[in-house]
């Protein structure tokens, strides 16, 4: 068994936009991915199994070097004949990045989480920074329906909002909106360049199975 976590900002704007990433990006795609039956999540937020089932799948230790682990311990499961199911239940991640360092340095794990699960699902996931996408054409002089897809753009976000505070309850403030989605483009843009991550102030390289290698500083 699983749970579906929504973000919870602690102090600061670093961790509201966390939160924001959680409950704008994460979620809804998960949802859909669920409905679509596109997903197979196992989240780390929340696992719960039987003693006999971790000593089947072979414990802890077989996924303590894995960047995705809580996934690959869904997939153990599904491989020993076993069901993963989703709670209805949502628990609440609690987002408590204070400078600019820890927030990206944690979405962009995130992001390469999430890219090296599923390579080509992530780079389809482009279709989810629209804004983004009309603010560069803008840019490159696409005139005004560029910036009346940025409008559109922008009001399908405050309704998004709107739907997760019914719910899930959780609470966004609408002009952080535009600043959160460029935000959000960059990471993605980023996350398919390089190949280490941040984890608790350490540096590792991640293979191509997702093993973790600690990299030089």
């Amino acid at each position: 068994m699983t749970c579906l976590y929504k973000g919870v900002p602690g102090r600061g704007l670093w961790a509201t936009l966390a939160a924001k990433s959680t409950n704008l990006h994460f979620l809804p795609s998960v949802i859909v991915g669920l409905k679509a039956r596109l997903a197979q999540p196992c989240f780390g937020s929340t696992i719960a199994l039987k003693r006999q089932t971790l000593e089947q799948i072979g414990g802890l230790q077989a996924f303590v070097d894995r960047l995705w682990d809580d996934y690959a311990i869904g997939q153990a499961v599904r491989a020993a004949g076993l069901q993963v199911r989703v709670s209805s239940l949502t628990v609440g991640h609690v987002c408590m990045e204070t400078t600019p360092r820890e927030f990206f340095g944690y979405q962009l794990r995130n992001a390469r989480t999430i890219g090296g699960i599923d390579p080509i699902g992530y780079f389809g996931a482009v279709i989810t920074h629209p804004f983004a996408l009309a603010i560069l054409a803008v840019m490159f002089g696409a005139g005004e329906p560029a910036v009346a897809m940025a409008g559109f753009a922008l009001a399908s976000r405050v309704t998004l909002c709107d739907c997760m505070r019914r719910r899930f309850g959780v609470r966004s403030n609408y002009w952080l909106l535009p600043l959160h989605d460029l935000i959000a483009f960059a990471i993605y843009f980023l996350s398919f360049f390089g190949g280490t991550i941040i984890w608790r102030g350490r540096r590792y390289r991640v293979q191509a199975d997702g093993t973790l290698l600690q990299a030089s500083q």
